[in-house]
């Protein structure tokens, strides 16, 4: 991420420090509950996306729903394509899988921020839960100092599902500039609905 760049998105947030993650030199703080208001809720009824971000540098916390045309084994169907992300999903640029076992995936993926940041690379180990619509992974090599996530998938209606996509990320990086932040919580972010959305439309 599935991801994100991600953001990935997974997403956006990353200038390679080093070939492979070392241990954290702090203790990680518990993810804060990725939670909606009643006035979000409203705007993912109304097919808007809602995005929340938060932050206790050098970790941070990436949100984003919207609602999906689709049932829910249409989107479990487009989030699973683990080695096509790059035809959907923002800044991915490659994406294979690296081994299969069951209920469980190793997928690689090499995502592309803008200049001046460099490509950021990840081997994610993929959690699948398709009865509850959780895909959860963390990753098990790559650039970043950490990150982990998921998306869940929740039916809302007749061929219709809400889709959450959730990344914690520490993208080794002293101070991550405010222009980066934006980026990723105004064009990233979305845009990773909006390519499911597209995915799940043209029924792939």
């Amino acid at each position: 991420m599935k991801f994100a760049y991600s953001v990935l998105l997974v997403l956006a947030l990353g200038e390679p420090a080093m070939a492979t993650p070392a241990p954290l030199p702090y203790k990680l703080p518990p993810d804060p509950p990725a939670i909606t208001t009643a006035y979000q809720d409203g705007q993912i009824s109304r097919g808007e996306i809602v995005v929340n971000y938060k932050s206790k540098h050098p970790v941070y916390w990436l949100d984003v729903w919207g609602l999906i045309d689709g049932t829910p084994d249409q989107v479990w169907k487009a989030i699973t394509t683990y080695d096509r992300y790059q035809d959907f999903l923002p800044l991915v640029v490659e994406s294979s899988v690296r081994k299969r076992a069951p209920g469980r995936c190793w997928q690689y993926v090499r995502m592309r921020p803008p200049w001046p940041l460099h490509d950021h690379w990840m081997v994610n180990a993929n959690v699948e839960n398709k009865a509850t619509g959780n895909l959860s992974w963390t990753m098990d090599d790559g650039n970043l100092r950490m990150e982990h996530g998921y998306w869940q998938i929740t039916p809302v209606g007749p061929n219709k599902c809400k889709l959450q996509y959730h990344l914690t990320v520490d993208p080794w990086l002293d101070v991550v500039p405010s222009w980066l932040v934006e980026f990723a919580t105004k064009q990233v972010l979305p845009n990773v609905i909006k390519g499911v959305r597209k995915r799940v439309k043209a029924g792939k």
